[in-house]
């Protein structure tokens, strides 16, 4: 994931395959959106989202990002005796 200020004259598009719904929301209006399930969104972009919810702009978002470390997070797939799949994160009790 990147995180850039946007020209204040560029207008974002899709491009019908990743991208196939194209819209503004805050952090936390996007992740209330998913949990209503009117919006998909993979584990990734909510934890990216999770630490944004109360930025107040975008200089605030991309300033929370100076000088911090990325660490590699490799999630697990458990397979539950349904069929089902878990998904676990480092911290996760069975991972």
């Amino acid at each position: 994931f990147f995180a850039a200020p946007m020209p204040p004259d560029q207008t974002p598009t899709g491009d019908d395959k990743e991208v196939t719904d194209l819209r503004w929301l805050a952090p936390a209006e996007a992740l209330e959106t998913q949990k209503r399930g009117q919006i998909s969104l993979r584990n990734p972009t909510i934890r990216n989202l999770m630490l944004f919810t109360d930025a107040t702009s975008a200089s605030d978002a991309l300033a929370r990002l100076r000088g911090r470390t990325v660490t590699t997070i490799a999630p697990r797939i458990l397979m539950q005796p349904d069929g089902t799949r878990r998904i676990l994160m480092p911290g996760d009790p069975d991972y």
